[in-house]
């Protein structure tokens, strides 16, 4: 099928060889990430302790669960989100 001038060509490599699919995996991993703080969160506040594939996941374990999984919360919504592409291509 040829290709109609009017609509603009997208391209899904950037200059920097990222695909635009980073960007969409990065949003899919935000929401599990999301998902591992608030539940680690929630078990560090009522301080559940449990045992999982022979880890026991006390009150101290599940705070730093908490802290690694919001650090990486914050840099995976960057990726996905906020930062612009080196192509000037907007944001998606």
């Amino acid at each position: 099928m040829p290709h109609d001038s009017r609509q603009p060509q997208v391209d899904l490599i950037n200059r920097r060889g990222e695909t635009m699919r980073s960007r969409e995996i990065a949003k899919f991993a935000a929401g599990f990430a999301a998902n591992q703080m608030l539940t680690h969160g929630a078990m560090t506040a009522t301080d559940t302790e449990f045992t999982m594939l022979g880890v026991t996941y006390t009150r101290e374990l599940n705070t730093i669960a908490t802290a690694f999984w919001a650090v990486l919360l914050v840099l995976l919504v960057y990726h996905a989100w906020l930062r612009a592409p080196a192509d000037g291509t907007p944001r998606n």
